[in-house]
């Protein structure tokens, strides 16, 4: 039975379809994208318990889009995991209130436990 769902946005679709590959292998439900226009829409229809979020993307401005997903009440309060090779500090995470950093590239056992549905989920 699937966990949840963790959806994974990221401008190398190598990184997307890999990474869903092995959280759908772990039986958990994923969907990926490399649109970051997409994100906002896609949570709403998909109300995901994580979404693993690359920073460095072409035509996307990060703080606005945070803001932006941060201020929605359906999906405001979804976790937010920073998931990238160019920004590995928790500075990072504590000023656009994300919920962790996963550095890329990780081991398989350290994506899983990040998106791992917590208590209350």
């Amino acid at each position: 039975m699937p966990r949840g769902c963790v959806l994974v946005v990221d401008d190398d679709d190598a990184i997307v379809e890999s990474t869903v590959a092995l959280l759908r292998a772990s039986g958990i439900q994923a969907e990926g994208t490399t649109d970051p226009a997409s994100v906002l829409p896609l949570m709403r229809a998909l109300r995901p318990i994580a979404v693993l979020h690359d920073y460095a993307m072409p035509g996307l401005e990060w703080a606005k889009h945070i803001e932006a997903i941060r201020a929605d009440p359906l999906v405001g309060a979804t976790r937010i995991m920073l998931f990238s090779a160019a920004f590995t500090t928790d500075e990072i995470a504590v000023r656009f209130r994300l919920d962790g950093v996963l550095s890329k590239p990780c081991r398989p056992t350290e994506l899983l436990l990040a998106v791992a549905p917590r208590h209350g989920s």
